[in-house]
């Protein structure tokens, strides 16, 4: 890849906050995993694993678990006089 190709990429990325209902196919999943897979990690351990969900019912069981969560550790951390990194959460 040259420079340009390389600056492109970087200036094109954008952090996507909103999201349809539509469906991701099975195919795009495996190939976004395999993308994944070649993402760099510490001395190339490759110790990540992927797990898929499609099930929409536990996918929102899933974000309201880690919402609570989170909600518990914001609190902790404002008990603890860390106002800021609760916030961060």
């Amino acid at each position: 890849m040259n420079y340009e190709d390389f600056k492109e990429v970087i200036h094109g990325r954008r952090s996507v906050r909103k999201f349809t209902d539509q469906e991701v196919s099975t195919n795009d999943i495996k190939e976004i995993i395999d993308c994944a897979r070649y993402a760099p990690s510490d001395t190339n351990s490759q110790t990540w694993e992927f797990l898929v969900i499609m099930n929409r019912e536990k996918i929102k069981e899933i974000e309201q678990m880690t919402w609570d969560a989170l909600h518990k550790l914001a609190a902790k951390a404002a008990e603890n006089g860390e106002e800021k990194a609760g916030k961060l959460l």
